[in-house]
């Protein structure tokens, strides 16, 4: 009740920023009355959901603070954030003390790149692990059969490929090279580009590799693509 009358009525001045310890948006809340009215507009709404449902507001100790249960670290995925309001993510940015330059006139693709870029400053909560390198690049070899079960044919394996969904590496080699399989439920899609593959082999062998699509399969030069992001954690 007590942060939702102080939004209703004080909030085009910042002051729930404020005693919450956000001093940047609570200046930036009192040199533009609420950020032109509508931040106050929506952290009002937000204040009353809460009262409503008995939550209590989320309240940032320093601009690194990230949300926590007890001692395991809280992180969202991007499909979780592609999933909210514009509003959404701008409120759950701030109450989890990112500092994120974002305006009303952002994009929610926009917003949800900024902090995405921000969330991956923070431990995983797999064990804890900090990301230290991604690895943007591509399925190669996706022409020819699957190499794991030669049944399949790897175009056939890309093509049921769903967008951001989650798949596995496995090595083996390639002439006495390091490789890795791109697969999905024991089926291998292709391979990690040659380079990648002896990097992660010889530099992140101790580490924990994360490989997510990063769109839909299409067609180059006749051949099935597909774009993937490798997270390395450690």
């Amino acid at each position: 009740m007590k942060n939702f009358l102080i939004t209703l009525f004080l909030g085009w001045l910042g002051v729930h920023k404020f005693m919450k310890k956000k001093y940047i948006l609570g200046i930036l809340y009192l040199c533009t009355l609420g950020l032109f009215s509508i931040g106050w507009i929506i952290d009002t709404i937000i204040a009353f959901m809460q009262m409503v449902n008995g939550e209590q507001p989320s309240v940032s100790n320093s601009k690194d603070n990230i949300s926590q249960t007890g001692n395991q670290v809280k992180i969202f995925t991007k499909l979780q954030i592609e999933g909210m309001t514009k509003a959404g993510i701008l409120e759950l940015a701030t109450g989890l003390g990112y500092v994120m330059g974002t305006v009303e006139s952002n994009t929610k693709d926009k917003i949800v790149a900024d902090f995405m870029a921000q969330q991956e400053k923070q431990p995983s909560t797999d064990k804890r692990k900090w990301l230290i390198k991604t690895f943007n690049t591509e399925i190669v070899g996706t022409f020819a059969e699957c190499g794991l079960d030669k049944n399949y044919e790897r175009s056939d394996i890309i093509c049921s490929l769903k967008p951001n969904s989650r798949l596995d590496l496995e090595y083996w080699e390639y002439k006495g090279e390091p490789a890795f399989y791109v697969c999905n439920n024991g089926l291998d899609a292709g391979c990690v580009p040659a380079t990648i593959s002896k990097t992660l082999h010889n530099v992140y062998a101790d580490c924990e590799l994360m490989t997510t699509l990063r769109g839909e399969a299409h067609l180059i030069g006749g051949n099935w693509a597909q774009k993937i992001r490798i997270d390395v954690y450690k």
